[in-house]
């Protein structure tokens, strides 16, 4: 309860920031990851250390499938059990997303996690399944994990689409630290990572995703051809008379010969005298409008909301603004 409570005040502070005091970015990643350690570090030693003079606990680790294979791992499972806790709530995290993703997926995990904590302080189905013997006193871990599966299953019929209520950091990062801890007191550590199997493919697509730009791509086209190779344009920014790439522009994965990939780095690209629509004035429409005027395009910026902080700028460059919304005649005439 007190690192399902502790995770939860981490999330809370998060959600506390962006809700109430309007900060884009919330709880910093990297204050968030350092509170989520050091939570985990302080508790799992007391715990350690109560567990381990009533003989309730040990530093052994199980693995699933190698009953023989028991190391010993003394005092570094402190740091084993801290990653664990912290891992497992930044993928639920990571995980909540869409409509009753994260939770239906808990659900199930915490369902299994309710089974092996019941076994596992059952004298005799633990010894005939060789599990991990653990304190009687388990039976209380038992009840927790059900009401952890009540709870999922009452949260799910409102988190379903579409959402009437959404989980947020607070209880993400509660109920992931609640699926670490759970797993560490029963010795699961490794079968967590089979029921959670989701969470680890969520997190695992986020820390390292898949590479987008190849310097050369092996694939073929449906006539056998090679497909020409992937490269990254970043939006250039015009400044002054020429235009500079901006470190904080969005990379943008194009193929070489496409007409997006030449006007953003092909300075012969002649757009002069076109009629050119562009829709939104986020940073980089604001960008991509006054690029255009300079090149001598007649430009258009739409942007739904009624005032945008560049309006002299735009208007002094010479870029017409329709605000307040995107006019279908607009964006559908021949440009």
């Amino acid at each position: 309860m007190l690192a399902t409570t502790a995770f939860g005040a981490v999330g809370f502070a998060d959600d506390y920031l962006k809700i109430v005091r309007r900060s884009h970015h919330g709880l910093r990643p990297r204050y968030k990851m350092a509170w989520q350690a050091f939570i985990g570090v302080r508790r799992r030693p007391g715990a350690a250390r109560c567990s381990c003079a009533y003989d309730l606990y040990n530093t052994h680790l199980l693995f699933p499938f190698f009953k023989r294979l028991i190391p010993d791992i003394g005092w570094v499972y402190v740091l084993f059990a801290a990653f664990v806790c912290v891992a497992w709530t930044n993928a639920v995290n990571l995980t909540d997303g869409l409509d009753g993703l994260a939770i239906s997926v808990f659900g199930v995990a915490a369902a299994a996690l309710t089974a092996l904590t019941y076994v596992s302080g059952h004298r005799v189905f633990a010894e005939y399944l060789q599990l991990a013997r653990v304190s009687p006193l388990i039976g209380e871990l038992t009840i927790f994990c059900g009401a952890l599966v009540g709870a999922s299953l009452g949260f799910l019929w409102y988190n379903s689409h579409p959402a009437d209520i959404f989980m947020g950091d607070v209880g993400s990062l509660a109920l992931g630290g609640a699926l670490g801890t759970v797993a560490l007191l029963i010795k699961q550590e490794f079968v967590l990572v089979i029921v959670g199997g989701v969470f680890v493919i969520e997190a695992a697509s986020v820390v390292h995703p898949g590479r987008v730009v190849q310097a050369d791509r092996q694939a073929r086209l449906p006539d056998g051809a090679a497909a020409p190779p992937l490269r990254a344009h970043r939006l250039e920014r015009a400044e002054g008379d020429r235009a500079v790439r901006h470190p904080r522009d969005h990379l943008r994965a194009v193929q070489p010969h496409h007409p997006e990939a030449a006007m953003t780095t092909n300075h012969s690209f002649s757009v002069a005298g076109k009629r050119v629509v562009v829709v939104g004035a986020a940073r980089s429409g604001v960008a991509a409008a006054e690029l255009l005027v300079r090149r001598g395009a007649t430009v258009t910026l739409t942007d739904v909301r009624d005032t945008i902080a560049e309006d002299a700028q735009l208007r002094d460059a010479g870029v017409a603004l329709e605000l307040g919304g995107h006019r279908p005649q607009t964006c559908s005439a021949p440009t």
